[in-house]
């Protein structure tokens, strides 16, 4: 049965003792930092099937999610789902902060870039189908007039 704790605050486990730590299958997206201390002295840890979000904010959490087994994933951003929590704040320890920011925000112009592009070419389709209709429609008003315009008058003459 899964459960439904969505935060923990940063007092809940103040001079506690627990032996095991079953926060599994909740809805978590981060932790406190003060819950380092109470799990690194747990004999398990289980953080696994959360809404971890990943972010360069909380760098200490890696050490937290290192306690864990199974480890738990990063649910956001989307881009990063399926990596672990433990690999996501490695990569922010052995790259520096700056560094995965850069990364982070790239990945996001090349997705709005990508969206942006494909916008720019709907609407250019659009504008040109508009065109022609205006066009379609301009020629079909001129063609009557150009039809009276036209006519011939023709006169027989008879010769004498």
């Amino acid at each position: 049965m899964d459960n439904v704790i969505g935060a923990i605050a940063p007092s809940a486990f103040d001079e506690s003792s627990i032996g095991v730590v079953h926060l599994e299958n909740n809805n978590l997206k981060s932790l406190p930092e003060s819950v380092l201390t109470i799990f690194s002295k747990s004999s398990a840890v289980y953080l696994f099937n959360n809404s971890w979000i990943c972010n360069c904010t909380e760098h200490w959490f890696r050490d937290i999610a290192s306690f864990s087994n199974p480890k738990p994933k990063c649910a956001e951003p989307s881009n990063y789902t399926e990596m672990t929590l433990s690999d996501f704040f490695g990569n922010f320890t052995e790259l520096g902060q700056p560094r995965l920011l850069l990364l982070i925000v790239q990945t996001r112009i090349q997705t709005q870039t990508k969206a942006g592009i494909i916008c720019g070419i709907f609407m250019l389709a659009l504008l040109i189908w508009l065109l022609l209709l205006l066009y379609k429609k301009k020629r079909q008003r001129l063609k009557p007039r150009d039809e009276q315009n036209n006519h011939s008058v023709h006169i027989n003459t008879v010769p004498t």
